[in-house]
């Protein structure tokens, strides 16, 4: 009875966390790559996906930096 159960469960589990990691993937990472090659290309064209890989990586390395930049600035600098 265990094995059934794990049987059918298992892919269902599975489909389910590739849908979930697929959703967020596309969500955080593509579509702000996509988003900023699509604006600079002047809508032209299909941005290829190479471009859209680093324009992502860059986008997020500017918000980790910002984020940062922010919080150091609003955090008053020290706890004396």
């Amino acid at each position: 009875m265990e094995e059934i159960i794990g049987g059918i469960l298992r892919p269902i589990g599975r489909f389910l966390v590739e849908v979930v990691f697929q959703i967020i993937f596309e969500l955080l990472f593509h579509f702000p790559g996509y988003f900023i090659c699509k604006v600079f290309s002047g809508g032209k064209s299909e941005p290829k996906d190479s471009w859209i890989f680093f324009t992502s990586v860059l986008f997020w390395l500017i918000v980790a930096v910002v984020g940062y930049s922010a919080y150091s600035f609003f955090s008053g600098g020290g706890n004396a």
